[in-house]
This record gives structure tokens, sequence and C-alpha cells, in this order.
């Protein structure tokens, strides 16, 4: 049996990956549980697998449309897919301020989240002011640097608020990255790594 993905001849920068997920989710495929396999040029990412060769040209296409990019090609994979699970971890935005960090799950992660569990509570700031929408979380300097120092790195707990769900179910979405407004990756729990 033949199967078939899209990438491009290098490793995917982190927006590019986001449009590829996105126009993946754009055509209604649940990225929380596909067929997958890695991305060649990398130790980080999984490729979307199609058994029909025609559809991963038609996405190859639109993929080209969408981001003005030819260099994206059809890839036959070399032996059968088998694997099945997440495509992407759930991404929270880090937006810097001279007054501390504010945390936010962009839009794409937060329907994944409500998808799969339709009960989480996307909590955020709430917790911690009122004068903060609800989907975001924010930790001055001060009360950041005094968590990290006496319970360490805030990531877990920034996923665990903002997402509204616990740490294994966020496991079974693919973990979490959280990245910079200009795609820098500050940290990621990918749990689901490809080998």
């Amino acid at each position: 049996m033949h199967a078939y993905t899209v990438l491009k001849p290098r490793a995917m920068r982190e927006q590019e990956y986001q449009a590829y997920t996105g126009l993946l989710e754009g055509i209604g495929i649940d990225i929380n549980d596909v067929p997958r396999t890695p991305e060649p040029s990398t130790k980080n990412r999984w490729l979307y697998v199609w058994s029909d060769r025609n559809r991963a040209d038609r996405f190859a296409r639109e993929l080209r449309r969408r981001t003005d990019d030819r260099s994206w090609t059809i890839h036959e994979v070399d032996s059968p897919v088998e694997e099945h699970g997440p495509l992407a971890p759930l991404v929270i935005m880090a937006i810097e301020s001279p007054e501390g960090t504010t945390f936010r799950v962009v839009a794409e992660s937060q329907e994944r989240v409500m998808r799969r569990f339709p009960n989480a509570r996307l909590a955020g700031e709430r917790f911690f002011s009122t004068a903060r929408p609800a989907d975001e979380v924010f930790f001055s300097t001060e009360t950041r640097f005094d968590y990290e120092r006496q319970h360490g790195p805030v990531w877990d707990q920034v996923a665990i608020l903002l997402l509204g769900i616990p740490h294994d179910l966020i496991a079974r979405l693919g973990g979490f990255r959280v990245v910079t407004p200009e795609g820098e990756i500050l940290h990621e729990d990918f749990l689901d790594r490809p080998a």
C-alpha cells in the first residue's frame, strides 16, 4: 500500500508548519488523531499521511497557493504507516512587556481542546486579575521570578491554567509549545515526539 505526505525540501519553519496544520484543519482533518509519519528534516514534527496520491496532490496545490511557495512537494512514504496520534502540540503565545509576560492559547489550539474535551474549562487570567480577558494569563516579572525560584519553570502551570485540563490530557493532544509572536520557541513539552 502506498502512502504520501506533503513537505518542503528543508525543515519547515514554525510559521510554515502552522500554515500546514491550519490547512489540514480547514479541510476538516482533526489533527488530534491522524495517520502520521515523522518529518524527515526534523526530530520534532509529524506530517499527515494520505493513502490517495490525488488527495495529497490537491492539498499540496492548495498549500502552494495559500503560502505563495512553490517548494511544497509530494513525498512517497517508504514504509506503511501504522502510527496514529496528534500531529502537533498545542500552541501558547508568550507576549513579553516591561511589566511581565502575557500567555495566550492560539485559537486553533483552543478549538482542538474543546473538540476533544468539550467540558474543559479554558480558565486563563480571571484567577489573577479581572482586568484582563479570560483567555490570558499574565505573570508580572517579579511574580514569575519568585515562582520560578521556588518551583522551577512556570510553563506547566501556565498550560494547565490556560487549557483547563490536566497535564496527562494535554499530553494526549501532543503536549504544548510556548512561542513568541515572532515564532521563536521558548519551551516545548512535546511528549509524543517522533522516534
